[in-house]
């Protein structure tokens, strides 16, 4: 088992988390990362169908700025 794989890899990714954090304030100061990902699964372009595979890390402080730090992360 390799120990310096990202924590956040494909194989090495939850979906759960085992704290109660329920706040973009709280997921701020403890450092989250928040990444967006497209949802469509293909994009019809005028010759093919191309697949989606967009995904960009979001800025936490300009999310807490906009949103507030008692925004519900559910």
């Amino acid at each position: 088992m390799e120990l310096n794989r990202a924590v956040d890899s494909y194989r090495h990714c939850s979906l759960f988390v085992l704290m109660s954090i329920e706040t973009l304030g709280e997921a701020y100061r403890l450092s989250w990362r928040v990444r967006s990902r497209c949802l469509r699964d293909t994009i019809e372009a005028p010759t093919r169908i191309i697949r989606c595979e967009y995904v960009a890390e979001l800025d936490m402080q300009t999310l807490v700025r906009a949103k507030g730090p008692s925004f519900p992360l559910g």
